[in-house]
């Protein structure tokens, strides 16, 4: 009975090893997309209105010089996009990633949480790292001397909130000029 027990209690924790460690790494992921599409809308954003202010001084109402400024806005949507995006877009760490990233981050990096993310990733059928009776017991060891890595307190959201301050403090910006030219808005 004691045995049967503590195999459900290494299946559990090897579930929850994996869980968290995959959670984290979709939560880094959609905290990275969110954080490119900020910071394009924030340059697309500065961009269009600094080509509004610019029509505005410039005060020419000719097409070649509207069809310069779109060419210009949508090259630096471009260029956005190529440099936020698309590094976000293709960003997918994996379980093991993940375990390595959290493990750095902590004083003594033994090795030892990536090695029982990966152990507890594998089927039970598996016997590229030894049998299952060595996982289990590798597990176990590691259950003894460590606590669950408490994931979700290794999510950074410096970044992302830099991102938004960046986004409403341009498009805020872009809001007072339309506010105090509201004539010339219109026009431009």
């Amino acid at each position: 009975m004691a045995s049967a027990s503590q195999d459900q209690s290494i299946e559990q924790l090897s579930r929850d090893l994996v869980a968290g460690a995959r959670g984290l790494a979709h939560s880094a992921r959609r905290l990275n997309l969110w954080r490119a599409s900020l910071w394009c809308v924030s340059a697309s954003v500065a961009a269009l209105g600094l080509l509004a202010v610019g029509d505005m001084l410039w005060r020419r109402e000719e097409t070649g010089l509207r069809i310069l400024f779109l060419a210009t806005w949508l090259a630096v949507v471009a260029i956005c996009l190529y440099r936020w995006w698309r590094p976000a877009w293709y960003f997918a760490p994996s379980p093991l990633d993940v375990a390595q990233w959290v493990e750095s981050r902590q004083q003594p990096a033994s090795g030892q949480l990536t090695t029982v993310v990966e152990l507890a990733s594998l089927p039970a059928d598996e016997t590229r790292y030894g049998s299952r009776g060595f996982r289990e017991a590798a597990l176990r060891q590691w259950a003894s001397n460590h606590p669950l890595p408490q994931w979700r307190a290794h999510l950074d959201l410096r970044p992302l909130r830099r991102a938004a301050l960046a986004c409403a403090a341009v498009c805020g910006l872009l809001l007072a000029v339309s506010l105090v030219w509201p004539q010339q808005m219109r026009v431009a």
